[in-house]
């Protein structure tokens, strides 16, 4: 009876896992998925390329650093539309969340703590779905994580040849995060490495044939990086793209922690974990935990995206979750107690769920692909009647991958380190913000790319500057985009 009574709390654990995926998996597709599946028709089509036809730009050099991921993508959308991509984010999502599981059951050796745990990584990560690179970075990155508790556990050479493997994967599939899984790589080695410093210590012993496995891992794992279709160029971009100022002032999840984001959870997590550490008197903390928790928690604050990060790096929690198991302990709770317990843990998840799914059937713009709300539908298709070989583009920057799948060669896209003096050596970004910003010396950035024709915002204060110019012509308007015509 008790076994059975687990085969039940394993089989309700796996449902509400695959629905909870299902509720925080969004419809709407982002504009990086959109310029994914135009690259990645131009790479079946014409096979690896150097120079980009996408825009109105000429010779400037692109490295389609996720080659395979936008290949797939674009399979994907050729084969089964919008709905095979949504289907295709679903089954990455569970993958990510049957990692993240194994993870946590390989320091917990606890399928109900390591359940409850991954509900939580799912919910801070739900912001991060969608059909992008980024998805297949998590999976690389969780099972590096889970390689390198194994091999904590069991000096057995098989987990660091699956260490020395992936490399290759991030290389072709997302080579923009590379850095990451070396900077994994090398926090873990420090942990080999005999440092006493307060309440921090590493292990008992500094074990030098460890370190030498790891350091040998990391330099087989750069080597690997450059089996990638664009070699040095793609080793080099995600180090051209650091620190790029566009990037970090334009994109959303490159801006700091804010209160106001979506993210209170994460806040809470970071005082569970603290007050973790502080109830641990049974153990030292290991020095390598600490710097990768703390570092995780850093970044997280200065840019939003990195909370998907922290999320993936709280299993680490587990291994001092001592003090509070004594609490529980000495509060004797009754074997009764902790299965009502947990059972009205289950039951807050379901009720959660079925609330999220009516909230999803009341707000219908949870089921498009591609509102019309936030990028130009409607505009996009009166604008193709003023398209031709000499119509020179200038568009809203979240708006130019929605255009590129259109066939409509843009002034930028999602793609933005691409246009940015870090990266092709150009000022397209900068004279981008001038122009939107209505500087000065607008005509004069229009005149320098010889501009004729604008789809930008119809709330914005360029549009209300070009309505307010005989030099250009409103030729079409709705609640999202507005049309300019400059006339000849």
């Amino acid at each position: 009876m008790k076994i059975k009574n687990k085969k039940w709390a394993y089989v309700l654990s796996i449902f509400i896992i695959c629905v909870f995926v299902l509720e925080i998996s969004p419809t709407i597709m982002q504009n990086d998925t959109f310029w994914s599946i135009k690259v990645g028709e131009r790479l079946v089509k014409e096979g690896v390329f150097g120079l980009d036809n996408f825009s109105i730009h000429n010779n400037l050099y692109y490295v389609a650093h996720h080659f395979l991921t936008d290949i797939i993508i674009y399979i994907v959308y050729a084969a089964y539309g919008f709905i095979g991509l949504y289907f295709l984010e679903v089954i990455l999502m569970i993958v990510i969340v049957s990692l993240l599981y194994i993870l946590n059951f390989e320091v917990t050796n606890k399928r109900i703590v390591s359940f409850f745990m991954v509900v939580i990584q799912a919910y801070l990560l739900h912001s991060y779905i969608s059909v992008r690179a980024q998805m297949i970075s998590f999976i690389v990155f969780i099972i590096e994580l889970i390689l390198l508790e194994k091999y904590k556990k069991n000096d057995n050479i098989k987990y660091l040849i699956g260490l020395s493997i992936l490399p290759i994967i991030l290389a072709n599939f997302h080579m923009g995060t590379a850095p990451l899984f070396f900077i994994f790589l090398i926090v873990n080695l420090v942990g080999y490495i005999k440092i006493r410093f307060l309440c921090f210590e590493t292990v008992e012993s500094t074990d030098k044939r460890r370190i030498k496995r790891l350091a040998l891992v990391i330099l087989i794992g750069v080597v690997l990086l450059f089996i990638n279709p664009y070699f040095l160029k793609g080793v080099l971009y995600p180090f051209k793209t650091f620190g790029n100022e566009f990037i970090n002032s334009t994109i959303q999840e490159f801006q700091p922690y804010n209160v106001r984001w979506d993210g209170g959870i994460f806040l809470i997590c970071i005082f569970i974990m603290i007050l973790t550490l502080l109830l641990n008197k049974d153990k030292k903390i290991k020095l390598d935990d600490v710097i990768l928790l703390m570092g995780i928690i850093i970044m997280s604050f200065a840019a939003i995206r990195y909370v998907s990060f922290f999320a993936i790096c709280i299993y680490i929690i587990h291994r001092y979750t001592d003090g509070l198991k004594n609490i529980i302990d000495d509060r004797k709770y009754s074997e009764l107690d902790k299965k009502s317990f947990v059972g009205m843990l289950y039951v807050v998840l379901i009720i959660a769920i079925v609330l999220q799914s009516l909230n999803l059937l009341l707000d219908k713009t949870e089921r498009e692909f591609v509102p019309i709300d936030e990028y130009p539908v409607k505009a996009t298709l009166e604008l193709k009647k003023y398209v031709n070989k000499n119509t020179r583009i200038f568009n809203e920057y979240s708006w130019g991958s929605y255009l590129m799948l259109n066939n409509i060669k843009v002034y930028i896209d999602s793609r933005c380190d691409f246009y940015t003096k870090e990266y092709s050596g150009v000022e397209i970004a900068d004279d981008y913000n001038k122009l939107m910003s209505c500087n000065k010396d607008y005509l004069d950035i229009i005149n320098k790319y010889n501009l004729n024709t604008f789809i930008i915002p119809s709330e914005c204060n360029l549009s209300t500057l070009l309505n307010t110019s005989s030099q250009f012509n409103n030729v079409y308007e709705d609640d999202t985009a507005t049309i300019f015509i400059r006339n000849r």
